[in-house]
C-alpha cells in the first residue's frame, strides 16, 4: 500500500495570511477593472423622463472630467460649480448615482483605492442644437469630443467676437458646417433664431473645460 505523504503547512498557510494576501490582491485586481457595463440603447427609444436622467448623467460625466458643473449663482450668473468626484456631482446636478451608472457606468472605472473616475473621452450621443443658416437645429452628437467642441463654437457665437468665432472656420460637427461670419451670426441672434439658454443644458453635457 502506498504511503501516504503528509502535507508541509506553511506558517502562512496556519496562520491564513496566504489566503488573505491572495483575496488582498484579488480585491486590487478587480478595483483596477471599469464598473458594470452600462445596457446600450437609442435615444429615441427613451421616454421623456428617461432622456432627462440620460442628459443628468450626461453631465455627471462630464462634471467628473473637468471637476466642476455648471450652474447659476445668486445673481442669475452662468458659472462655474466644484465638485469633488462624480457621486458628488450627482447630487449637485439632482439625479441619483444608480441612474448615472446605469446609462453611463461604462465611463466609470475605479482606481487602486477605490475611487470612482471618469474615461478621459466618450462615443456616447447627445441631442444637441447647433446654430444653422434657419437657426438652431436639433442633431444628434456622437462623443464627448465633438460635443465639446459645439460647446465652445455657442460659447464664441454668444460673444460676438469674430476672431473667436474665426476659429472654427471649415470645422464640422454632425455633417454641419459651423457658421463663422459674422453678420448672418447677428442676424440670427437679432431674429431670436439662436436660444442663449441652450448654452446651460449643452455646456453641462458636453464637456467643455
Amino acid at each position: 500500500m502506498a504511503r501516504k505523504r503528509s502535507r508541509r503547512i506553511t506558517s502562512s498557510q496556519g496562520s491564513g495570511k496566504g489566503s488573505s494576501g491572495a483575496r488582498k490582491r484579488s480585491k486590487t485586481t478587480r478595483s483596477l477593472s471599469r464598473l458594470p457595463v452600462s445596457k446600450p440603447f437609442r435615444l429615441q427609444d427613451l421616454s421623456p423622463s428617461q432622456l432627462q436622467d440620460y442628459e443628468d448623467s450626461l453631465a455627471v460625466a462630464a462634471a467628473g472630467r473637468r471637476g466642476y458643473a455648471f450652474g447659476f449663482d445668486a445673481e442669475g450668473r452662468f458659472t462655474r460649480i466644484p465638485v469633488r468626484g462624480v457621486r458628488h456631482a450627482a447630487r449637485i446636478i439632482g439625479v441619483s448615482f444608480r441612474k448615472v451608472e446605469r446609462y453611463v457606468g461604462s465611463q466609470f472605472f475605479r482606481d487602486r483605492k477605490g475611487h470612482i473616475h471618469v474615461t478621459p473621452a466618450d462615443r456616447l450621443p447627445r441631442g444637441m442644437l447647433i446654430p444653422t443658416a434657419l437657426g438652431d437645429q436639433p442633431i444628434v452628437v456622437r462623443g464627448s469630443r465633438k460635443a465639446t467642441l459645439l460647446v465652445a463654437y455657442r460659447l464664441a457665437v454668444l460673444s460676438g467676437d469674430e476672431s473667436e468665432l474665426q476659429k472654427f472656420k471649415g470645422k464640422k460637427v454632425a455633417g454641419y458646417e459651423l457658421i463663422t461670419d459674422i453678420r448672418t451670426i447677428q442676424a440670427l441672434l437679432d431674429a431670436g433664431a439662436i436660444d442663449p439658454a441652450e448654452m446651460y443644458a449643452a455646456a453641462q453635457a458636453g464637456g467643455a473645460r
